[in-house]
């Protein structure tokens, strides 16, 4: 396997499946090629005959992004209820890395109010 591009090795990299609905293996290969050129994406794998494996920088991409590459290509996902539920999940988790990283403040915690440390209201004891 080649090593990973720049992007992969941030904090923002992810790993995600995607099953895709039966019958499309023909042309997943051509599609996982297409998502390999992605801005952000590092890896793709075809993974049994309907599933693939892609690791990809989510504060450049998000897996809403992946979907719409997908459904562009004519790829059908699974809709079961899992995998709807799993799709929700990611898309959740990329947008909450892409805000953080388009963050500037500090965190919230960075400064502690005085005493905030202080398990007990005293600062000596």
């Amino acid at each position: 396997m080649p090593a990973p591009a720049a992007s992969a090795i941030s904090g923002s990299s992810v790993c995600r499946l995607v099953a895709l609905a039966e019958g499309q293996t023909a042309r997943i290969a051509a599609v996982a090629e297409q998502l390999r050129r992605l801005d952000g994406v590092s890896d793709v794998e075809l993974r049994g005959a309907a599933r693939l494996w892609l690791r990809y920088d989510a504060a450049l991409i998000g897996y809403s992004e992946i979907e719409r590459a997908l459904d562009g290509a004519g790829l059908r996902r699974r809709t079961n209820l899992g995998w709807r539920l799993r799709s929700a999940w990611y898309r959740f988790l990329d947008e909450n890395i892409q805000s953080n990283a388009r963050t500037r403040s500090a965190a919230c915690c960075s400064h502690p109010p005085a005493g905030a440390g202080d398990r007990h209201g005293d600062a000596e004891g």
